[in-house]
């Protein structure tokens, strides 16, 4: 596996944790690139997410009315990554919290965690 990055960590664990909104992913890297503009930030994060994605380590969708279970896209990281950058286009603005996608762990990424997955 690649070794992955502090800032992938950083995301993979908010993940973890909890279903992840696009607009709470970009807050590490806000944090470390604190000069860099909103283009580049969403760059940044969009490389991480799909470093994450190809790895197998989260799943893009959305969380469950209940919020216990998540409802993926089932899409490729490319084809997640191409909907994200057109919804993200489309609204003309960074996201804001539930806007576009969410993300959560995979079984993959939840053994990282040493964790079960919820049935």
């Amino acid at each position: 596996m690649k070794e992955l990055s502090q800032l992938h960590r950083q995301i993979l664990t908010l993940c973890a944790e909890d279903h992840l909104g696009l607009w709470f992913a970009m807050t590490p890297l806000e944090n470390v690139f604190e000069k860099a503009n909103s283009d580049e930030i969403r760059r940044r994060t969009l490389e991480i997410l799909y470093d994450l994605l190809k790895l197998d380590l989260i799943q893009a969708g959305f969380p469950a009315e209940s919020g216990r279970s998540f409802k993926t896209w089932g899409l490729s990281p490319d084809e997640t990554i191409q909907r994200i950058n057109q919804e993200w286009d489309a609204l003309g603005r960074d996201p804001t919290i539930g806007e576009i996608v969410w993300f959560t762990t995979t079984e993959k990424g939840d053994v990282l965690f040493h964790r079960p997955r919820n049935p």
